[in-house]
């Protein structure tokens, strides 16, 4: 059980980095300024110890720059059945991060499946029983 969940969490940070690789190392995202007064500024960035940093609190992946070229990837089927899910897919030239990567891509790296609403509500200083239905703004345009 221990190994499985080490091959897991290997096969899940290799997926992880291999998007990196893909993202950044081949050039398929354009080239991005890392100024932070600039107006053609695709990245923030914060300055610390005379570095460049991303700033994390103001980056989404729909922010960051657009992928430059369409491609596709095919997971062989021992990844698909090590990581219970399918990473394979395809992305158009042109299309944010947020359009083509997967919940389970960050399932090991972010460890999204030890969160659960309570939890959350938790992080970011919500009170659940003070939230009715009517002020989650979707739920005015539902009916039964």
């Amino acid at each position: 059980m221990v190994k499985l969940k080490r091959l897991k969490s290997f096969l899940s940070l290799w997926l992880l980095g291999f998007w990196l690789i893909v993202f950044l190392g081949f050039g398929i995202f354009p080239a991005a300024k890392a100024t932070t007064n600039s107006s053609t500024t695709l990245i923030p960035t914060l300055d610390w110890q005379q570095a460049k940093l991303p700033d994390w609190s103001q980056i989404t992946f729909e922010s960051l720059p657009p992928i430059s070229s369409s491609g596709s990837f095919q997971a062989p089927e021992e990844v698909i059945s090590q990581l219970d899910y399918d990473p394979s897919r395809q992305w158009i030239a042109g299309q944010t991060p947020d359009q083509f990567l997967k919940l389970g891509d960050f399932q090991s790296s972010f460890k999204l499946q030890n969160f659960d609403l309570s939890k959350i509500a938790q992080i970011v200083g919500l009170d659940l029983n003070n939230i009715t239905l009517e002020r989650v703004g979707i739920m005015n345009f539902q009916n039964l």
